[in-house]
């Protein structure tokens, strides 16, 4: 499933829409029945993301500092 729309949008919408009208049947809710958020979606790949970015940007660069200075080296 190609996402052509943003993070937010899509849990707000097309996420959440589904898992609405599913609660709506009168038959029993199962964990199989809810939809599966793309691996690209999930927090553990856009918080990895995330720290990685933070990682490259040269404002965040007192913070490589303070791992270094924690591990015992020097600035």
């Amino acid at each position: 499933m190609a996402v052509t729309a943003s993070i937010l949008s899509y849990l707000m919408f097309s996420y959440t829409t589904r898992v609405v009208m599913l609660g709506r049947a009168p038959s029993s809710l199962e964990i199989d029945d809810l939809p599966i958020l793309p691996v690209d979606m999930r927090a553990s790949t856009a918080y990895a993301k995330m720290e990685h970015a933070l990682w490259l940007s040269p404002h965040a660069s007192s913070h490589k500092g303070d791992k270094m200075e924690q591990a015992g080296g020097r600035h």
